[in-house]
């Protein structure tokens, strides 16, 4: 129970996102968009 209590919580913090990956990504995403240089990645 404790196991499945604890996937909720994540999944909450996670909010939209399944994964911490999916989450990375568009953060990552986000900030090429703000600098606009792949080279930059501010997040």
């Amino acid at each position: 129970m404790s196991t499945d209590h604890s996937y909720k919580i994540t999944t909450i913090e996670l909010g939209p996102y399944n994964d911490l990956s999916e989450l990375v990504s568009d953060l990552a995403n986000h900030a090429l968009n703000r600098t606009g240089e792949s080279g930059d990645l501010l997040i």
